[in-house]
């Protein structure tokens, strides 16, 4: 699954149970995390969103608070992340992972995002082959325009929609945040000759 589909689902109101965002493009794991929090009422969020850094042994513990029904309805987003990429996961996590994938919440979507996650390891390669992988890959350049047309004009809208024209004024279609994502994936549009920048 490709970012843009895992954004999609999001949108749709049709998320999966559990996804596993791999990859080693930061652009795109922050992209993904903003959906997120775009999925969810602002009111919301406070109760139906929680972001963990993952810690061994504690899995199945954090993993039961993704069977409680969501205070406000809707749906509660978990997310995991980890500077190790779960290399740390124990034997205790891998189980608490697995039965939990066995009998997914109803009420939840589990998020576990890793950069340069090790495929050797049992944890890893549970996610990979039991999760909704979203492969978080640099773009190439037609996904990157693709996707630079899609954000602009998402930016656009919002930013009409929160700031009207004034009589005599004139509309500012792109905010700061705006232009950095558009500086940022101009990079996968630049020439073959030139290299592209790296995020970290």
């Amino acid at each position: 699954m490709s970012p843009t589909q895992f954004i999609a689902a999001l949108g749709k109101g049709k998320p999966a149970a559990v996804y596993f965002l791999r990859g080693p493009d930061r652009f795109l794991h922050e992209e993904c995390r903003k959906a997120i929090f775009a999925a969810l009422p602002p009111e919301a969020r406070e109760w139906c969103l929680a972001e963990s850094e993952f810690e061994a042994k504690r899995l199945r513990r954090e993993l039961e608070g993704a069977y409680q029904m969501p205070m406000l309805g809707g749906r509660t987003f978990l997310i995991f992340s980890d500077p190790e990429d779960f290399k740390h996961a124990t034997d205790e996590d891998y189980e608490a992972l697995s039965e939990y994938l066995k009998r997914p919440s109803p009420f939840a979507t589990v998020v576990f995002a890793a950069v340069e996650p090790d495929r050797r390891r049992r944890f890893i390669q549970l996610l990979e082959k039991k999760a909704e992988v979203v492969e978080m890959q640099p773009l190439d350049r037609r996904e990157a325009a693709r996707w630079l047309k899609g954000h602009l004009a998402h930016a656009g809208d919002s930013k009409a929609r929160a700031s009207p024209v004034k009589p005599g004024g004139r509309a500012s279609t792109c905010s700061g945040c705006a232009r950095r994502s558009r500086n940022c994936l101009l990079q996968g549009l630049a020439p073959s000759d030139s290299s592209p920048r790296t995020w970290s």
